[in-house]
């Protein structure tokens, strides 16, 4: 059984409707899940949440970040240098960290 992906270019409108820009035809196998409800996409995207959070403020020169409240919440604990001026954030889940400005 061979069924046919037609591809939409993503744009504002079809972002927000489409998962991954994906649109299949009405007779498509794949559309048997949607038959009794609606096909439902959550438009609260990880990277807009991520940015939502404030920055932490750290006092030292190093960033220490685990993800979560307890281990079995979070990613293997790692360490962010932060000599430099800015926001840098946690590889694992986005978390941004500054370091605080110190009177000289």
């Amino acid at each position: 059984m061979k069924s046919s992906t037609s591809i939409i270019y993503c744009d504002s409108i079809y972002s927000y409707l489409l998962f991954l820009c994906q649109s299949w035809s009405p007779d498509d196998y794949r559309n048997v899940r949607f038959l009794d409800n609606p096909k439902q996409v959550n438009s609260r995207w990880s990277i807009d949440l991520i940015k939502a959070v404030p920055p932490v403020v750290v006092e030292g020169r190093t960033a220490v970040c685990e993800g979560g409240p307890s281990e079995a919440l979070g990613h293997p604990k790692i360490y962010i240098n932060l000599d430099q001026p800015g926001n840098h954030s946690c590889s694992y889940c986005g978390i941004r960290f500054v370091k605080k400005e110190t009177a000289h």
